[in-house]
């Protein structure tokens, strides 16, 4: 008999899921979320991904704000809200009252009032409001400035590497044939940012530019007001209503799409010792590339016999200060040889693309990128040498290297840079295609790599660290996650390879080989295998075959491989709902996935129809 599920084998944490309330008032509607408002829709269009009002500290860390007082009002044709919260840590004590209120004929207004009681630093105190991507990217954009002046602009469809929109009172846009909807923000003045760099699926606009000092100190006592209202204005027969998906999550097969993605594992020579201890774990994986960060800290000695045990390729990723490129390199080399290390790729980076910089040449003192390709290409003269950031795609966008000099572009990812609530991960899906396309808008056919692609934070390019988790919760930047040991952190995972795999991305590094994003946990001495390991292992199996073209239904991620003598199709659900899953003008038969769960598969004949329980991931052949 099947089991459900409990929050450790979903989540990878007892943490229960951020609780949430769908509200409506007529043809309106909103999901109210520890105070804020998600999945604002109107006559069934998204028109406004959510606006939440947002107090982050100097390190960009956000607040957890405790509510009280909530009142929650809802009728027919309208619904208001009322609540007091406060945001406390070791910076100050930073309290505000909120109320919202909607009306069926599309308004809605969400306002608050706050003060500290003492002087109070921050990156960010206010309200950020996210459009989505669909309807806006590629699209036109109605603006009126802070100081009255208005323009039409279209939005960018490859990833702005800067923000698009200044000096912001106003925006108004089409979601869909028939709707506009004008968002007004009322306290000070705003900006855009193009979300999709940090693969969040939404274009934000916050409070407070860029351009000024930060952090800011909010004085005690002073008063904080501030407001968002929205009007929409549209007619249910001329709006483009969504489809209904059914029951049936129905996955289309189509003709070969070319290879999968090599699949590579990445270490920090710190956990090489942790790594060589579960090593007949990772070679089920049968990795073709381990990534070694190389630094002037790094200890190296481990990670050699941890690479030569392991028998894949070495890319060496290496950090030098970037002045004098030749002698660095050639240090580090150095290094990587008595450690018996022969890297077959090499990517080397500069310090301060470590940290988020604005577009430009490097400091004074420092060489260029150019300089530094070709220092790496003298000192690996027999290894690929690729280019582009250990960090984010932001940074790569913001400063890509020349594309002539390079054997391979490359770049990593979080999904918790802004959020990290399950809705929020799960959306970076949407944005994926998007960073993607907009990689090879840069670089063309340059052979595209995937570096450390994972929930958790590796880097913090905007911070002192990653932030801290002890407590094993959902923490936006931090370090470790726990969902990347869990079914919710492999089904984003699959989702991820699914879109690399579409634009032809030929490595790409979802776990560490062990530490923070590794595949395995130990309980006493036993070592457990999470379902990361069990997705990699299934990708590898089925690498020797070739990609097919596939359409699912958006609550599916899935990839069919064509082995000669049969189909194998690998999908995940990407919900915490039960779904039913189907392949288009075929039969499927279910031989891995539900043991994940320790529920063992009955052996069956072909049939139309698949369960997949939340978060769950099936192997099937057609």
């Amino acid at each position: 008999m099947a089991t459900t599920p409990g929050n450790m084998e979903l989540y990878g944490t007892e943490e229960a899921p951020v609780s949430s309330r769908t509200l409506c008032a007529g043809a309106l509607s909103a999901i109210l979320q520890e105070g804020n408002l998600r999945a604002i829709r109107f006559l069934d269009v998204e028109i406004l991904r959510g606006v939440s009002f947002l107090v982050r500290d100097t390190g960009w860390g956000t607040y957890a704000p405790v509510l009280s007082a909530l009142e929650v009002d809802e009728g027919d044709e309208r619904f208001s809200i009322r609540y007091e919260a406060r945001c406390e840590g070791a910076e100050g004590r930073f309290v505000y009252r909120a109320r919202i209120d909607a009306d069926s004929q599309g308004n809605l207004r969400f306002s608050a009032e706050g003060r500290s009681s003492n002087d109070f630093p921050a990156n960010r105190i206010g309200f950020v409001v996210l459009h989505p991507i669909k309807g806006v990217a590629g699209a036109y954009m109605d603006v009126e400035h802070a100081d009255g002046a208005r323009e039409r602009i279209l939005m960018p469809e490859f990833v702005a590497p800067h923000q698009p929109i200044f000096n912001i009172r106003g925006l108004t846009h089409e979601p869909a044939p028939g709707i506009r909807a004008t968002v007004r923000m009322e306290g000070d003045a705003y900006e855009m940012e193009d979300q999709r760099n940090w693969t969040d699926a939404s274009f934000k606009t916050y409070v407070r530019p860029l351009s000024k000092p930060r952090p800011f100190v909010l004085r005690a006592d002073e008063p904080l007001s501030q407001s968002v209202t929205l009007s929409i204005e549209g007619r249910r027969e001329s709006a483009a209503r969504s489809s209904n998906l059914g029951d049936v999550c129905t996955i289309e097969i189509g003709g070969a799409a070319g290879v999968l993605p090599q699949i590579g594992l990445a270490l920090d020579p710190g956990d090489a010792d942790e790594a060589l201890g579960v090593l007949p774990n990772l070679r089920t994986i049968t990795p073709q590339w381990l990534a070694i960060r190389v630094s002037e800290s790094s200890d190296l000695a481990a990670a050699g016999a941890f690479a030569s045990a392991l028998g894949s390729q070495v890319l060496a990723e290496i950090v030098i200060p970037g002045v004098s490129p030749d002698e660095e390199i050639e240090r580090q080399r150095l290094r990587l040889a008595a450690a018996g290390v022969t890297p077959k790729a090499v990517v080397v980076c500069p310090a301060r693309d470590m940290r988020t910089r604005a577009t430009g040449a490097p400091p004074d003192g420092e060489a260029d990128i150019s300089q530094i390709i070709d220092a790496a290409r003298r000192k690996f003269p027999n290894a690929l040498v690729g280019g582009g950031m250990l960090t984010f795609f932001t940074e790569l966008n913001r400063n890509p290297p020349p594309a002539a000099k390079l054997d391979f572009v490359t770049h990593g990812a979080s999904a918790i840079v802004h959020a990290a609530d399950d809705a929020s991960v799960m959306e970076t899906l949407e944005a994926w295609p998007h960073v993607l396309r907009s990689t090879r808008n840069l670089f063309g056919e340059l052979p595209y790599w995937l570096g450390s692609t994972t929930l958790g934070m590796r880097e913090n390019p905007y911070g002192a660290a990653p932030a801290a988790n002890p407590d094993k919760r959902r923490v936006a930047m931090a370090r470790f996650d726990p969902r990347h040991q869990s079914l919710f952190g492999a089904a984003w995972a699959l989702g991820v390879f699914a879109a690399a795999a579409k634009e032809r991305v030929a490595v790409i590094t979802l776990a560490h080989a062990a530490g923070d994003f590794g595949l395995t946990t130990r309980r006493s001495e036993t070592v457990r295998e999470s379902p990361m390991l069990w997705l990699l292992k299934s990708l590898s199996l089925s690498g020797r075959g070739r990609l097919l073209e596939t359409r699912s239904d958006p609550r599916v991620a899935a990839i069919a491989i064509d082995l000669g003598d049969r189909t194998e199709v690998l999908v995940a659900n990407l919900t915490a709902e039960a779904l039913t899953m189907g392949v288009a003008g075929a039969k499927l038969e279910v031989f891995e996935g539900a043991e994940l769960r320790g529920v063992p598969i009955e052996k069956r004949a072909k049939t139309e129809f698949v369960a997949l329980g939340p978060y769950e991931l099936r192997r099937c052949r057609t």
